[in-house]
């Protein structure tokens, strides 16, 4: 007479059944990464950025800050109005990152938001107008105007120059 019967398996049969269908399904998932996963040229959206920014001048009230066009590889990945700010971030071909913001806010708001710490004294001349320079917390640099009735920060992984272009 056997030790179990065909109704009650016993706890070893239970182990084993879980043990192959575990391994089964991890064989499955490592077959199916490493064979049929494809890693995207770009692992984030493009976006219509002028489009975006068509709907905030209603809004808003004022025009946002656009470029017209951008350079061959550029890509516009974030197009945001908040009811307060505007935001523009962009990806070079190299894969570093502009990030551009208008805001009507204070600059003690803006720098409590962005995480930015300007460092006392130092300014650069971009695009000809002269901007306070700091950085984010991770090592890239921000860059921070006021002009008008707006704040303007910009914070990039990309060089001086890139920027400034």
């Amino acid at each position: 007479m056997s030790s179990s019967s065909r109704g009650n398996p016993s706890m070893g049969d239970i182990i084993r059944t879980t043990v192959v269908l575990g391994v089964a399904i991890l064989a499955i998932f490592v077959v199916g990464k490493f064979f049929f996963a494809e890693e995207p040229e770009n692992p984030t959206s493009t976006v219509d950025y002028l489009l975006a920014a068509e709907g905030v001048e209603g809004m808003a009230g004022f025009d946002p800050m656009v470029p017209p066009a951008l350079d061959d590889g550029w890509r516009a990945t974030v197009a945001r109005f908040d009811g307060n700010r505007w935001r523009l971030v962009v990806t070079t071909p190299a894969q570093d990152f502009v990030s551009t913001e208008q805001s009507r806010a204070s600059v003690r708001e803006i720098l409590m938001t962005s995480g930015v710490e300007l460092e006392r004294g130092k300014t650069a001349n971009l695009a000809g107008e002269t901007w306070r320079i700091g950085d984010d917390g991770s090592g890239n640099t921000a860059y921070l105007r006021e002009a008008d009735e707006f704040v303007y920060l910009v914070i990039s992984s990309a060089p001086k120059q890139t920027v400034a272009d």
